[in-house]
């Protein structure tokens, strides 16, 4: 399912997205986890409550930030990997679409992000080739270093020839480190999304123009976590890992000192982003479910200064960022 707006709401929606966008990457010296962060602030800033065609469609927006990242192992052809484990992703998107008051679709993106000018590049290949083997092949992997409650030692495996979308569901996202030196509309081209095929990367497209896609519900892969079968452990059950884990994955000792008192040290409940009441319809963030009850609403449009946290086992645990954007329609 997917929206079909009309010329003049594609035409505001997309400014609001290089909005988002323009203030996100602002100044691109700044660290990857902190750009990460931007992005994950400003969006629901920006488009939350931001309504098309008189209100008929409106968006609920919400984003919650986590410094590190799951980590898994190839254990299907290890020796492929010159290292133990990789990253899963840095963010995941999130989009619902809701028709007269009933989510009819959700979908998800999962993003790796690079902060590199690769304009005028051919035959781009990532530096990080075990990342690259992963997102071009995905070969069966297991969960590694995420608490013993958490992503340890679970067995995942996505069937590229069923899940055939998957190519177009976990990309790249290239952040141009230049981009702040370009002269006029700097983030409409700047920044790019690109798929992990093989010999090289390729259908590289406008982040942008990604983003405007997913809203509408023409980009990511579908999701289904409430119907999952025993024997998958494919998408449906890497999906349903990464909210379970966002929603109780606690804070680091870093960030944890940045929390007001009497606020939950969970991130499901500490640093999320969200501007106006907390979204209706959302898988991982909901008014309904019990673990935000007493979340810590960001009353600034400004995101925090992210410290910078090595992988030295103090940082969040295994979880990952994540954007969630609930499309809502009334006919």
């Amino acid at each position: 399912m997917s929206l079909v707006l009309n010329n003049n709401d594609s035409w505001e929606l997309m400014n609001e997205i290089l909005n988002i966008l323009d203030c996100s990457f602002q100044d691109v010296s700044q660290t990857e986890p902190q750009l990460i962060a931007n992005l994950v602030c400003y969006f629901p800033s920006i488009l939350n409550n931001f309504n098309l065609s008189h209100g008929r469609v409106k968006f609920e927006v919400g984003g919650i930030f986590i410094h590190q990242k799951p980590y898994v192992k190839n254990i299907q052809n290890p020796n492929n990997w010159t290292k133990n484990y990789v990253e899963l992703g840095d963010v995941l998107l999130i989009n619902n679409i809701v028709e007269n008051g009933g989510v009819k679709q959700r979908k998800a993106l999962l993003l790796q992000a690079k902060k590199d000018s690769i304009f005028h590049s051919a035959n781009l290949v990532p530096d990080n080739k075990d990342q690259w083997d992963l997102y071009a092949n995905w070969p069966k992997f297991e969960y590694v270093k995420s608490s013993k409650q958490g992503l340890q030692g679970q067995i995942r495996y996505i069937d590229c020839q069923v899940e055939w979308d998957i190519f177009s569901s976990a990309k790249y996202l290239f952040i141009d480190n230049n981009s702040s030196n370009s002269f006029y509309c700097s983030n409409i081209f700047a920044h790019l999304v690109g798929e992990a095929s093989v010999p090289n990367l390729s259908k590289f497209k406008p982040l942008f123009f990604e983003l405007y896609e997913f809203v509408l519900g023409n980009a990511g892969k579908k999701f289904d976590i409430q119907n999952i079968s025993p024997n998958d452990i494919g998408w449906n059950k890497i999906i349903e890992d990464l909210i379970n884990k966002i929603q109780s994955v606690p804070l680091s000792k870093t960030i944890k000192n940045h929390v007001p008192k009497g606020v939950s040290s969970t991130r499901g409940q500490g640093m999320l982003f969200c501007t106006n009441q907390l979204p209706t319809y959302g898988c991982v963030i909901n008014s309904n479910l019990p673990n935000l009850n007493n979340v810590f609403q960001q009353d600034s449009n400004i995101p925090p200064n992210i410290p910078n946290v090595n992988d030295d086992g103090e940082a969040e645990d295994g979880a990952i960022s994540v954007v969630e954007i609930t499309t809502i329609i009334e006919r």
